[in-house]
């Protein structure tokens, strides 16, 4: 009889990274394994601390019960990460419109003093965007210091990267997700979130071209 191993990582479920098929219920799936074949698509998956983490491995939830607080935790880290998204493509605005000298930060500075308009409120957004955008990195970084899991505390800044790089890629990665076999749900989430980031951004072109 074969002796069972212990899995390396009991809390994970891990994903094939390119057809996103369920790795731990397909046959013979064994995490102390350092590489799996998936046996769906011919893929070959690093089972490693490294890849602790989306899109390669999911944390299993501890408290399937509590149905209310999961959606609870899921509406806040999609308004955190709304903002930072938001935060981030206001600093890249900013830089583009002060680069091409079509303002400057002393223009964009006079919509603090006394907002009325608002393209003042605009103005005073672009120019507090990289602070707005540091201070939710920095949050970020604490959280995964202080509260987050053993092997995240160990490699905040790494995960911190991790996030930078997630928040870049976003809309690519939701275009993407449109085209993998999903729910229903997660398909119109993902429509939903591609349709906020294209509103952002002809609000972002709309203010560069009128207000500014």
């Amino acid at each position: 009889m074969a002796k069972e191993t212990t899995p390396r990582f009991p809390d994970y479920e891990w994903y094939c990274i390119h057809c996103r098929e369920k790795l731990n219920s397909q046959s013979g799936f064994d995490d102390n394994r350092r590489v799996w074949k998936c046996t769906n698509c011919g893929t070959k998956n690093s089972i490693s601390k490294d890849n602790l983490r989306k899109p390669f491995a999911v944390l299993k939830d501890p408290t399937p019960g509590r149905t209310f607080i999961s959606i609870l935790q899921g509406i806040v880290r999609a308004m955190y990460g709304f903002i930072s998204r938001t935060a981030l493509y206001l600093l890249v605005t900013m830089l583009i419109v002060v680069g091409t000298k079509k303002t400057t930060l002393d223009h964009l500075s006079l919509g603090l003093i006394n907002p009325i308009y608002k393209e003042d409120f605009f103005c005073s957004a672009l120019y507090l965007s990289g602070v707005i955008f540091l201070a939710t990195l920095l949050i970020y970084a604490l959280m995964k210091h202080f509260v987050g899991r053993p092997d995240s505390r160990k490699h905040f800044i790494r995960e911190t990267l991790y996030f930078l790089r997630d928040n870049v890629f976003y809309p690519v990665e939701k275009i993407k997700s449109l085209f993998k076999k999903t729910n229903i749900v997660d398909t119109i989430l993902s429509i939903i979130s591609i349709l906020v980031f294209l509103l952002t951004l002809v609000l972002l072109v709309y203010g560069c071209a009128f207000w500014i």
